[in-house]
């Protein structure tokens, strides 16, 4: 369904208050005297956003990308509704995007839940509004797409969430998350440049069977040109581990898992919260577990998987504990093969930094000044140094971006 006519676009109004450089307290260094596992990185910090007052982040976004300047946009909730604000390579606003370097969407009840950079410099963004989906195109300076235009997909379903976008090679809009059809299941969708539906993708609608599903798309797409989806399926007693993959027509690949699905039940209740594919083709997953003990705490999971969907079991540590709730919210790869996991631990934010196969390195914990804090998702920049998003201040207040350096 489309919204006609088109979300009007707020430029340079209201109050955005932005803390460009890492807390005095904070821990920084420049690249040349990293020495340590990990450093903050003196020359971008620590940037919190916050506009007009409103609470700008919430637990469970994906909502960074780089485009190909090296420039970092981000997505979030903004006082009118969907805010994206895009930062230079020193972490200040830039000022050529929407004339004060974010813009929001007017929406009701809306928020910003994922977003990517075509490869044309077009900005997608994808979240929800009012209960339906929203999916909207905007140029490099921040103005809407006339063609594509912003829209409100519902999949049948209410409260429809779209947490995962991407745009393939042909230009294809695709999006995913959730919806409510009775109970939760996973949806993923497809639109062409004018903003229609593509009638060659399948409309993904995927239901477990047992009760809820809830998921997100991968930040990419796979190796073959199909998609990943990865989240929970219900099986009658608690969540398992899930993930989808399709053919670039939307249809669950026979090739892949048990019919296109894998799911994971490694004792109590699992959930698979992001997902990438590594340099070897591998799937690798971050997410969390119910404790196997009596503590109400999470541990966080680290899983492998095989392009084909079988689970390693030579992978050496699926499960993360330091002692209190650990989630796992996003994974990297460095060029060495070295992965960073970024966790929400406690009430702060943690990297973990592992061997390839698996085994924990160290750890590294953000200074966050703000408490509690935790993050959302990890990214790498084009020069290798990982960008953390997150979210900082009681009732998610405040979107943060970090950026550390992993010698």
């Amino acid at each position: 369904m489309r919204a006609a006519p088109l979300f009007a676009i707020a430029m340079a109004c209201g109050r955005i208050g932005f803390d460009e450089r890492a807390r005095p307290d904070a821990t920084v260094n420049d690249a040349a005297t990293c020495d340590a596992l990990a450093c903050l990185d003196r020359a971008f910090g620590v940037v919190t956003l916050m506009v007009d007052g409103v609470a700008t982040g919430g637990y469970g976004d994906q909502g960074i990308a780089l485009d190909a300047a090296n420039r970092l946009v981000v997505t979030g909730k903004g006082s009118r509704g969907v805010l994206v604000a895009r930062l230079e390579d020193s972490g200040v606003l830039d000022p050529s995007f929407g004339g004060s370097g974010y813009i929001e969407i007017a929406a009701t009840n809306a928020q910003g839940l994922a977003i990517t950079v075509a490869p044309d410099g077009d900005i997608v963004v994808a979240g929800n509004s009012n209960g339906a989906g929203l999916v909207a195109k905007l140029d490099a300076t921040g103005a809407v797409d006339p063609a594509f235009g912003v829209i409100m997909p519902t999949f049948g379903a209410t409260a429809d969430a779209l947490n995962g976008v991407l745009v393939d090679s042909s230009g294809r809009v695709i999006a995913g998350g959730q919806g409510d059809v009775s109970s939760f299941d996973l949806f993923a969708g497809a639109w062409l440049a004018d903003g229609s539906a593509d009638p060659a993708f399948s409309q993904l609608h995927y239901d477990g069977g047992n009760g809820d599903e809830f998921g997100t798309l991968a930040a990419s797409l796979a190796p073959d040109g199909g998609l990943d989806l990865v989240g929970q399926t219900f099986n009658g007693g608690n969540f398992d581990g899930l993930i989808l993959h399709t053919t670039n027509e939307g249809v669950l690949d026979p090739q892949f898992g048990s019919g296109g699905v894998v799911t994971t039940d490694l004792g109590k209740g699992e959930r698979y919260l992001a997902l990438i594919r590594d340099s070897g083709g591998n799937i690798v997953i971050a997410g969390e577990q119910d404790a196997l003990t009596a503590s109400p705490y999470q541990q966080a999971i680290i899983e492998r998987y095989s392009s084909e969907g079988a689970l390693d079991t030579t992978f050496a540590q699926p499960l993360l504990d330091f002692g209190g709730s650990d989630v796992g919210r996003g994974v990297v790869e460095l060029g060495d093969g070295r992965l960073v996991v970024g966790l929400r631990h406690g009430d702060g934010s943690r990297l973990v930094v592992m061997t390839a196969g698996g085994s924990v390195i160290g750890t590294f914990d953000l200074p966050i000044a703000t408490t509690p804090n935790g993050i959302d998702d990890v990214i790498l920049d084009r020069s290798g140094r990982v960008l953390v998003f997150g979210d900082a201040g009681a009732g998610s207040a405040a979107i943060y971006v970090a950026r550390v350096l992993v010698p």
